[in-house]
């Protein structure tokens, strides 16, 4: 019995391990576990690494695209460049080192034929007998974070299309930094150099950069060329000087030798100051638009211009010759002349003066030349006439007041004739409206307190002179006044 239990008992053993192993599917042929080749490397190479090339010494030549470094300061050798570059698509990494010259050296950076595509950054360029970089031929390169400073010529001279960005240029034997045309020099700084500061040839950009103690102008622009947010000081010449057609905004000149702003025809200037300079503040040639300026302490005029200008919203302050001086045909417009040791404004023919406050200037307030306009303004308090005109002028709606440091100063005073002179008030004045000439005509004004309300020759065309309200009638509509 238990011999048939036990064999029972070991035959559904079998059985159940017999199932189990015949569950398991069968393996496969497999392929090769032999490697197809070599095993390949695991690191990286020098150039995966560094892909730049190294320049550890001087002169070093440049004949083929792509990135360099310094590995170090270098110093150059007599007659020589330090580096040359002869290729396309080249970048110059200063690494934080300076290129540095020596007497009779070239200079530090050359590039002698029209490549494009240079970029150099980062470091110092100085003492080099000629200039810290000559790219004066290159197209579309890039200067950015470089102090070029102490070389012979100029400090860093770019070509066309140039972008120059966050450099400093000082102590340089000619100009500091010049480009060539439609280039952007931006954040730079030029100070103490031998020529100008800032240089920009025509359609040039110079944007909120400093120029300081140069010793000719600050900054220098060709026609077309834009200056905005930049800051001209001690220059021994012009703050900022230029041809024709610059667009200049937020720029600010002060203690210049020369002028502030000197510029050509067909300059539109906005929101500049000009301060405590050597001769005009603004001086600008014809067709020239002045917006929203202020010229103060300047040892000339304080705003300039030729003829066919406009000069609005501007203010002229404390200048020891005139406030606002400008040609035939200008216009002035919303400005104020205070304090000047000069005439407050003076245009000469076909002038419009309107909406003005002129106060305080020496030898007097507005003087224009014939077939001018001059209306809606504030004369007040000059040392001359309120208002001098001379022929067939136009003379309406004005305040003058206290214009009486002169013995024979008028409120206005008409030298010519055919002048229309009309509902103007003239007060405290030694006289209230004066005419040497037969021939004006002078309507609804009203005098006060002058010493003489009105002098004039026999032959006008004058409404009465009334001294009460109740002497109007309808027939004395064109009567002037006198209180």
């Amino acid at each position: 019995m238990n011999s048939i239990h036990s064999l029972f008992v070991v035959a559904l053993g079998f059985l159940a391990v017999s199932g189990f192993l015949g569950g398991v599917p069968r393996a496969e042929a497999q392929g090769s576990l032999l490697p197809p080749g070599p095993p390949g490397p695991v690191m990286k190479t020098l150039d995966q690494i560094e892909p730049r090339r190294p320049i550890s010494s001087l002169p070093f030549r440049i004949s083929a695209p792509g990135s360099y470094y310094l590995t170090a300061d270098l110093t150059g050798a007599t007659a020589q460049h330090g580096i040359i570059v002869e290729a396309d698509d080249v970048t110059v990494d200063l690494n934080g080192f300076t290129l540095r010259g020596i007497t009779g050296s070239s200079s530090g950076i050359a590039c002698p034929l029209p490549q494009r595509n240079l970029r150099v950054m980062n470091g110092a360029i100085s003492q080099w007998g000629n200039h810290g970089i000559d790219a004066a031929v290159a197209v579309s390169s890039r200067f950015e974070r470089l102090s070029v400073s102490a070389n012979g010529a100029r400090g860093l001279l770019a070509g066309s299309q140039a972008m120059v960005d966050s450099c400093e240029a000082a102590d340089n034997g000619d100009n500091g930094i010049q480009t060539g045309h439609d280039s952007i020099v931006r954040n730079s700084r030029a100070s103490q150099n031998r020529g100008s500061g800032i240089v920009v040839n025509l359609g040039g950009n110079v944007i909120e950069s400093t120029a300081q103690g140069n010793h000719v102008d600050g900054m220098a622009a060709e026609g077309g060329s834009r200056i905005a947010g930049s800051i001209s000081r001690q220059n021994a010449r012009h703050g900022l000087s230029g041809t024709t057609n610059l667009i200049v905004s937020a720029f600010t000149a002060q203690d210049n030798a020369g002028r502030g702003i000197s510029l050509g025809d067909g300059a539109k200037i906005s929101g500049a100051s000009v301060a405590a300079n050597g001769d005009a503040g603004i001086h600008v040639e014809r067709a020239a638009q002045i917006a929203d300026c202020t010229s103060r302490s300047n040892a000339g005029d304080g705003i300039r211009t030729g003829p066919s200008s406009v000069v609005a919203g501007s203010v002229a302050q404390g200048n020891q010759g005139r406030g606002i001086a400008a040609g035939g045909g200008s216009s002035v417009v919303g400005c104020q002349s205070v304090g000047n040791s000069g005439l407050g404004v003076q245009v000469e023919h076909t002038a419009r003066v309107r909406d003005c406050t002129v106060q305080a200037n020496a030898l007097g307030g507005i003087v224009v030349g014939e077939a001018s306009a001059v209306r809606d303004c504030s004369v007040l308090d000059n040392g001359g006439d309120g208002i001098r005109v001379s022929t067939a002028c136009l003379v309406v709606g004005n305040h003058c007041h206290g214009n009486d440091n002169v013995i024979d100063s008028a409120g206005i005073h008409a030298t010519g004739t055919k002048n229309q002179i009309r509902d103007n008030s003239v007060t405290s004045n030694v006289r209230g409206i004066s005419l040497d000439a037969d021939g004006n005509f002078v309507a609804r004004n009203l005098a006060s307190n002058n010493t003489l309300n009105y002098r004039r020759t026999p032959n006008q065309t004058m409404g009465n002179v009334l001294t009460e309200l109740n002497d109007l009638t309808a027939s004395e509509a064109w009567a002037n006044f006198a209180f």
